[in-house]
């Protein structure tokens, strides 16, 4: 049984303290945490301060921006499935950075939310936002649910990532992406490209049966070692893509996230999925920020 198969069987029916103690495997968690409500707006004006005689000026007249009602809305995690996301475009994230608060997603620019993008990620970290591009008030972004499951999709393939609209100033802190990882699943390599230049590693990759995704982009979300993965020494690095075929990697047997992590014998086509790397490669990963973008390539 492959490193990928056992895991996923063994993240079925966890929850995320189990899977990150010790049951977490090649590839995510779920989350039981409520997602953090948005900040609210400042008082306006001050109190008026004892034991004064007059009192204080009127406060002029503000317009507050109408924030939309995230009630009852779908919330964009790894295990979400969300019809009204986008497909993911064609560019590669320009810009990342770390949400302060819920972010509102929309599948129109103008038009009603559709999901959220939620503050905090199953490991109780900020979430990572991945920007595509930026359109004045509007941002394309990344998201790390499904649009549908391979076992709906059929032939024609459930997308392996999926994006939506945001509002830019709703957006934090954005920094542009530095460095890179491309993924070349015909020549099993993987080349890490950073400000102080390229390093090339070979890596093992998806069975027939079980692809993993080509002809997609999308980015390094979160990282976590796990103690009880002896054959994946290392921290586990979980992409933004889904698995296009109705199997692991990881949670469950349909359309799991994609991870890059450490296997002993790398080389091949023996995952469902994932993309195995040595240790090296491993801790190469490790020092890039999350929201790097990553590239895999037929």
């Amino acid at each position: 049984m492959t490193l990928d198969r056992r895991a996923a069987l063994r993240c079925l029916g966890l929850t995320v303290g189990a899977a990150l103690v010790a049951r977490a495997s090649a590839c995510s968690t779920t989350s039981t945490s409520p997602r953090p409500s948005r900040p609210s707006s400042p008082a306006q004006g001050r109190p008026t301060p004892s034991g004064r005689s007059t009192p204080s000026p009127t406060p002029e007249a503000t317009t507050t921006p109408t924030v939309p009602s995230t009630e009852g809305l779908p919330v964009a995690v790894h295990d979400a499935v969300i019809g009204a996301l986008l497909p993911g475009p064609d560019a590669v994230p320009s810009h990342a950075g770390l949400l302060e608060h819920d972010l509102v997603l929309y599948a129109d620019r103008g038009g009603a939310p559709v999901a959220v993008l939620p503050g905090r990620n199953f490991l109780r970290a900020p979430t990572v936002v991945a920007a595509a591009t930026t359109t004045g008030e509007w941002t394309l972004v990344l998201t790390p649910a499904r649009k549908t499951l391979p076992s709906v999709a059929g032939p024609s393939r459930a997308p392996a990532q999926t994006a939506a609209w945001a509002r830019t100033s709703d957006l934090p802190t954005m920094q542009p992406t530095a460095a890179s990882v491309t993924v070349r699943v015909a020549e099993q390599s993987m080349t890490i490209t950073t400000t102080q230049g390229q390093r090339r590693h070979e890596v093992g990759v998806g069975q027939d049966s079980t692809p993993t995704p080509t002809g997609v982009s999308g980015y390094l979300q979160a990282r976590y070692v796990d103690p009880a993965q002896a054959l994946a020494p290392g921290a586990i690095q979980l992409t933004s893509l889904h698995a296009t075929a109705a199997d692991e990697p990881y949670t469950g047997t349909d359309g799991g996230l994609i991870a890059i992590h450490a296997n002993p014998n790398p080389r091949g086509r023996a995952s469902h999925g994932c993309i195995r790397v040595r240790t090296d490669a491993v801790a190469e990963l490790d020092a890039l920020p999350l929201g790097t973008p990553i590239v895999v390539l037929p």
